[in-house]
C-alpha cells in the first residue's frame, strides 16, 4: 500500500519498510507572485491507482495539479475566477478558501469549493452557497453541484450500482449537521 505525505513543497511517496522517495517538488518560482508565504501550497490530495495518477488541489488557489506516480505534472488546472493571491502576511479570518476537500472515484474526482473567507461566512452566519465540482482524470470539468445555504467543510462520496452518486457531508450550519445530497 503506498502511503502518500504532503507538505509545504514536495509529495513523498513510501511504502512500509521501504525508503521514502520524493515523487514531486513545488517550484517555488510557480508562485513568486504569492510572496513566500506557504499558505500558497496547503491543499488536498487524492490517489487513482488504476490512472496512477494524483491530484492536488490548493486550499487557497482555485486550481489543481495533475500528477503521475512517477512525480511528474502532468497537467495544471486554474479555474477562472481565479482566487485573489495571498498577501504578504497570511491572515486566516480574510483568506478565501478554495478547495477545502477532495474525493476520488474510479472515473473523476470532486472538489468541494467554498469560494468565501472565514470572516465572509460568520457575518452571513453560513448562509452561503457552496459547490462540489467534478473533474475527470484529465482535468476536464464534468459535472458542478450547487449546495444552497449548506455551508459543509468535508463530505465523502456514495457510488451507487446504477451508477448515481450521492454526497454526504457535515453541515456547520444545523443541530442536525448530517446530510445526504442526492443529485439528479
Amino acid at each position: 500500500m503506498n502511503i502518500t505525505k504532503v507538505d509545504e513543497r514536495k509529495i513523498t511517496k513510501w511504502r512500509n519498510g521501504e525508503t521514502p522517495v520524493e515523487i514531486y517538488n513545488f517550484d517555488p518560482d510557480q508562485f513568486k507572485d504569492l510572496r513566500e508565504s506557504f499558505h500558497s501550497f496547503r491543499g488536498r490530495l487524492a490517489i487513482n491507482e488504476r490512472e496512477e495518477k494524483l491530484v492536488y488541489a490548493y486550499q487557497f488557489l482555485r486550481r489543481f495539479d495533475i500528477i503521475n506516480f512517477d512525480g511528474e505534472l502532468i497537467k495544471t488546472v486554474e479555474i477562472s475566477p481565479s482566487t485573489p493571491l495571498l498577501p504578504e502576511k497570511f491572515d486566516p479570518e480574510n483568506a478565501v478558501f478554495s478547495y477545502m476537500a477532495i474525493r476520488a472515484s474510479t472515473d473523476s474526482f470532486f472538489l468541494l469549493y467554498i469560494g468565501h473567507s472565514n470572516k465572509e461566512a460568520q457575518e452571513k452566519n453560513y448562509q452561503l452557497t457552496t459547490y462540489i465540482e467534478e473533474f475527470d482524470w484529465d482535468g476536464y470539468p464534468l459535472r458542478r453541484y450547487q449546495l444552497d445555504n449548506s455551508f459543509i467543510l468535508d463530505f465523502d462520496i456514495i457510488e451507487h450500482e446504477n451508477q448515481s452518486i450521492s454526497f454526504i457531508g457535515v453541515d456547520v450550519t444545523d443541530e442536525n449537521p448530517l446530510i445526504i445530497f442526492n443529485p439528479v
